[in-house]
């Protein structure tokens, strides 16, 4: 498990931090074991930790175990990563003015601790967050009073511990947006929307009202969470349009509050991405162009790495889906093949999900333009990225369009055995959707050995079935990924078999 998270870290590693981290140990008069490790898995780049141990004992034949240099390789790593955000970034300075405030009180100059405080608390004052304020106040309240509240009167006293109990405040209303907002994700993520009575809602959506109406709504923090809330809400419950409102005001309102942004923005990339999921679930392609160019300039921007490797993650995808919108296969793979010539795949390779939904993705392609072959060859490892999440909806999607494949390339028996396994993966009280059931049941026909007459009638059933799918709003999840739906009706030659 380390060596996996070690894998991740250091591929997330930009230039300058892999820069930064050797430096460190330029002055060594032998290089260390850790370090080895450490260029070796930048050079190479190994996919898993299979092939880094054949790496390690290729390479060093007479090393000790890899085992101990990972972990301390991973130590000093993660160090290195925070000492350099602390240039970087005002949340993680601000900690590191606290504890170097504490230390120098622990060490009796309660006087520097107090400059520190209010040195840092000065130069992150543009930062809106309540938590941090609290913890600054009531450790400028402790300092004094172990000076003796020099040159400070009743009021001025009085006045700062109001100070600390409005932010009190504050955080008790955010904890209470956040509670209700972690709760709707729960409930909503752990169980079909069907199966949710109005009651299992209710209460949050009014919970959610209760505390928007009574708190400080004015506050940005406030409001994001208002609208993260209603757009997740929408979200889950396939109210795509809805959700796309919600989430166009969110971005208005990052826009108009940058100097609120986290450093890097990742909230902002995150609404940013919900906009480009609900365009391309409803199918707005034109819209869709508008919001990758924000994702292309957050990427340009002045950012740390790691957050420009979240951005391009997020842009690489998206492109690709605004040609599956419009149809347009041909531009879809030469941009699949730019990506992999021009070396972007290794972006997208640090996140399993999004180097599976690549995959995914251009094994659609291929799949369209009836090369099953290389679309095979991609959705074997868009599986393979998905095996730990067997129940997750892409994992379901890429499941099912391997079954298509399978079925175009005539190989009836593998798909026969595969779908038998895919039956028997769903317990725990996790039931098929119902066009799941009838992709399955379609293809177990067989429609190419069927005739015109019997295409009909199986056409005639599946359509009430599809009419059904259309309505219920726990398919979009699966259908957003690939519309099943439209396969069965070509497969039954629905657009040809009335001439």
């Amino acid at each position: 498990m380390l060596k996996a998270d070690l894998l991740k870290l250091v591929k997330a590693t930009s230039a300058v931090e892999q820069k930064y981290f050797r430096i460190q140990f330029a002055a060594a008069s032998k290089e260390p074991e850790f370090l080895k490790l450490f260029n070796l898995i930048t050079k190479y780049a190994p996919s898993n930790t299979q092939e880094l141990d054949t790496l390690y004992q290729a390479h060093f034949p007479k090393a000790t175990s890899i085992d101990n240099h990972a972990q301390y390789l991973f130590k000093l790593l993660t160090d290195s990563l925070v000492k350099l955000r602390i240039d970087q970034d005002k949340g993680f300075y601000r900690y590191f003015g606290l504890l170097r405030a504490r230390l120098f009180a622990e060490r009796s100059m309660p006087l520097r601790g107090l400059q520190e405080l209010k040195k840092v608390a000065k130069q992150c004052v543009s930062l809106e967050d309540p938590l941090t304020d609290f913890i600054y106040i009531r450790e400028e309240l402790s300092l004094l009073n172990r000076l003796g509240y020099p040159q400070m009167t009743e009021k001025e006293l009085i006045d700062l511990q109001m100070k600390a109990k409005n932010k009190l405040r504050v955080i008790r209303q955010l904890h209470e947006h956040y509670s209700l907002y972690e709760m709707l994700h729960f409930r909503l993520g752990n169980a079909p929307i069907s199966s949710l009575v109005p009651s299992d809602l209710a209460d949050l959506l009014l919970n959610e009202l209760s505390v928007i109406s009574r708190g400080h709504t004015n506050t940005f923090e406030q409001q994001k969470l208002h609208l993260l809330f209603q757009s997740f809400y929408f979200m889950q419950s396939n109210e795509y349009k809805l959700a796309l409102n919600v989430f166009k005001q969110l971005n208005q309102l990052f826009e108009a509050n940058e100097n609120h942004w986290d450093f890097p923005p990742y909230d902002y990339l995150m609404a940013l991405e919900g906009i480009l999921d609900n365009l391309y679930t409803i199918n707005y392609g034109l819209e869709l162009a508008q919001f990758l160019e924000k994702i292309h300039h957050l990427m340009s921007s002045d950012y740390p790495e790691h957050f420009k490797l979240k951005a391009q993650q997020i842009h690489l995808i998206y492109s690709i889906k605004q040609y599956l919108i419009s149809k347009n296969f041909d531009q879809a793979k030469k941009r699949i093949q730019h990506i992999q010539k021009d070396k972007q795949l290794t972006y997208l390779m640090v996140d399993g999900e999004k180097h599976a939904e690549f995959n995914f993705l251009a094994s659609i392609v291929y799949f369209q333009e009836k090369n099953f072959r290389q679309a095979k060859h991609y959705i074997r490892q868009a599986q393979f990225l998905t095996a730990s999440r067997s129940l997750h909806m892409l994992h379901r999607a890429i499941q099912l369009f391997q079954f298509l494949i399978s079925y175009e390339l005539d190989d009836m028996d593998y798909l026969t055995y595969e779908i038998r396994n895919y039956k028997r993966s769903f317990k725990h009280g996790i039931n098929m959707l119902r066009s799941e059931k009838l992709l399955c049941y379609v293809l177990t026909l067989n429609p190419k050995r069927l005739s015109k007459a019997r295409k009909k009638i199986a056409l005639s059933k599946c359509q009430k079935n599809m009419r059904h799918i259309t309505q219920e709003k726990d398919e979009m999840k699966l259908l957003k990924h690939y519309d099943f739906c439209s396969w069965i009706a070509q497969s039954l030659d629905a657009f040809h078999i009335d001439n």
